[in-house]
């Protein structure tokens, strides 16, 4: 996951831990982009999340099965 500064361009790869909470200390106020991403799922994102001083913020994400594909190529041919 990511927490991303729109304003100054800095990018935070951030890990959830077993639950899938996560934390982000000391971030400067300003709009930021919350990111969630993880194999075979759709990306989450939140853009313009407002951030203030002494603020404690809540950001739930919840990630959606993605689109899988997959490709059987066959080279025998078939018995006759």
């Amino acid at each position: 996951m990511s927490v991303i500064d729109t304003a100054r361009g800095i990018t935070r790869s951030l890990t959830t831990d077993d639950a899938g909470q996560y934390n982000a200390p000391n971030l400067m106020p300003g709009s930021y982009t919350i990111r969630v991403e993880a194999p075979g799922f759709q990306a989450f994102e939140r853009q313009n999340v407002p951030v203030e001083v002494g603020q404690e913020l809540h950001v739930d994400a919840t990630l959606q099965p993605g689109a899988q594909t997959q490709t059987v190529t066959v080279t025998e041919s078939i018995p006759w």
